[in-house]
């Protein structure tokens, strides 16, 4: 599962539409949100991140290789969040 189908996925767990993700986000069009999950290029992961963040779910980075090895999280800074992408 590629990151544009993880975030319809929980889109449509949470009955969310593009057009309710473009308001959360910031997005002044619903077409931006459409482009990010539909682009031929792939979703950037600060569009991944963002998208999931503001429907209430955390991105969690695992070392495979080291069961005992620390959770990683991710926090956006108000220079990085908003506009369009």
């Amino acid at each position: 599962m590629n990151a544009s189908e993880v975030v319809k996925k929980k889109m449509r767990e949470r009955g969310w539409s593009q057009q309710k993700l473009s308001d959360e986000l910031g997005y002044r069009f619903q077409s931006a949100v459409h482009n990010f999950l539909n682009g031929k290029k792939g979703m950037r992961v600060d569009n991944f991140v963002k998208a999931l963040d503001v429907m209430g779910y955390d991105v969690i980075v695992v070392d495979r290789y080291n069961v005992k090895a620390e959770s990683v999280r991710v926090e956006l800074s108000a220079d990085e969040e908003g506009g369009e992408s």
